[in-house]
Order: C-alpha cells, then sequence, then structure tokens
C-alpha cells in the first residue's frame, strides 16, 4: 500500500474493516473508522492470521497492538520485540521459556497467551487476551493509593 493510499483508508479497531471511500462508520458494527496511522505495521496481517488494527503502547523491549485473529474473529494483543533486540539471544530465549510458561497457567489476574513464533524476517511476537478499559498507569493515578488486596 503506498503512502498515499494509506492516508485514504481508514480501519474498523473492532473488525478490520478497512474503507478508501471516506465513509466514517463501521458498516458491519457502527463502529467509528480511524484513519490508518504512520505505522507500517497498522492495516497488515501478521504471522498469515493477525490483522493489526492499531498501536497501543510502545515500550523498551517491544511495540504492542490491537490486531485481530482473522479466523477466529477475535482482538488480540499482538506484542512485537523491537528489531534492535532480536539480536540478544538470551532475552529471546528467556521471552520464549516465559511464554511457554504463561501459556500453561489459569488464573484471573494472569493474562493468557495465546501464541508466540517468529516472523520470516526473524521478528518474534506474543499474541496475548485482549482487555479493554482503561490503562493500568491511569487507574492507578485515579485511585492511589490502593489497597493492596
Amino acid at each position: 500500500m503506498s503512502d498515499t493510499e494509506r492516508k485514504q483508508t481508514s480501519i474498523c479497531t473492532e473488525c478490520g474493516f478497512m474503507s478508501a471511500d471516506g465513509a466514517r462508520f463501521c458498516p458491519h458494527d457502527s463502529t467509528e473508522l480511524e484513519s490508518l496511522s504512520d505505522d507500517p505495521l497498522v492495516g497488515t496481517i501478521v504471522a498469515d492470521r493477525y490483522l493489526v488494527l492499531s498501536a497501543l503502547g510502545r515500550g523498551g523491549m517491544s511495540v504492542v497492538y490491537k490486531a485481530r485473529h482473522q479466523y477466529m474473529h477475535r482482538n488480540v494483543a499482538l506484542k512485537m520485540i523491537r528489531a534492535e533486540l532480536e539480536e540478544d539471544s538470551f532475552l529471546l530465549r528467556r521471552l520464549e521459556v516465559e511464554s511457554k510458561a504463561v501459556s500453561s497457567l489459569k488464573h484471573p489476574n494472569i493474562v493468557p497467551v495465546y501464541d508466540f513464533g517468529k516472523l520470516d524476517d526473524g521478528t518474534h511476537f506474543l499474541v496475548m487476551e485482549y482487555l479493554t478499559g482503561c490503562d493500568l498507569k491511569d487507574h492507578i493515578d485515579a485511585n492511589a493509593p490502593m489497597n493492596y488486596q
């Protein structure tokens, strides 16, 4: 997709519907459409099944995206490891071990891990349950001090 096409295309962050005709709302679920961001991953399909809908956050290790599983029709959180960390074999091995460990746990306070893998270009990714609501920092800021229980 060219830069011009990206600027003219909007995406539904719920179902992944894309429109280049100037529509404001998704015809499937009435969600307001958002312009594709400058992030080249938004609007693309990762690992043949995850349509990247929007960037959620960036950190020192990774970028987290809201994505939609194309076959299961559910939204997920897609964590893409930063390219500069792909050379750190210790970090990648630790990520793999932790992903396997967390995916075997079931607890209401642990976000489930659905998938972990490596793309053809060498980029590692982790797929987790997508949680709705405010982010933890905003919640803590609004409710501090919080009860440890």
